[in-house]
């Protein structure tokens, strides 16, 4: 009875953890997956906003883009699809529902926290999924400013599985 308790609360607590974060100069971002969405958290050496993207192939055309800033107490979170260079739209304008469920951030000391909580169910249009063991490639990138349509300061494509 005793070890079953333990394996139990083993298998309970590795189920909480979040992926071991990816550091790409200077932003990390992990994850965990939870019923039907993913939550990442994402931090940078800025005061400015922070992206994730996803897409199938290493390139940020035809990935699907979240932006995320702090503005005072406001988090401010906006779901884009990357449909040519220089052309990241709104999915609202392509009439497609943003996959963002919650965005919660914060600064402190010159660095940004992000949460961003995706609804890993949306329809995305195409064969890419924010599902467990979906492999894909993680756009990261940041600017020193709050502005989305204020250029990154870094970014960077990693292949990893979610």
């Amino acid at each position: 009875m005793r070890v079953l308790l333990i394996f139990t609360s083993l298998l309970f607590f590795a189920g909480s953890l979040r992926a071991n974060p990816i550091t790409v100069e200077g932003m990390q971002v992990s994850w965990e997956h939870r019923d039907t969405s993913v939550e990442f958290v994402v931090k940078a050496p800025t005061k400015g906003w922070v992206a994730v993207g996803f897409n199938e192939v290493d390139s940020i055309v035809g990935a699907e883009l979240i932006m995320a800033g702090v503005k005072g107490d406001e988090t401010q979170s906006e779901h884009f699809y990357v449909v040519g260079p220089g052309d990241p739209r709104p999915v609202s304008s392509l009439n497609r529902v943003s996959m963002v469920t919650n965005a919660k951030g914060s600064v402190d000391k010159g660095a940004i926290e992000v949460t961003l909580r995706l609804d890993s169910g949306v329809d995305l249009n195409r064969s890419l999924s924010l599902r467990p063991g979906t492999r894909l490639y993680l756009i990261l990138a940041y600017s020193v400013s709050p502005d989305f349509d204020h250029h990154s300061r870094m970014r960077r494509h990693v292949a990893v599985e979610l």
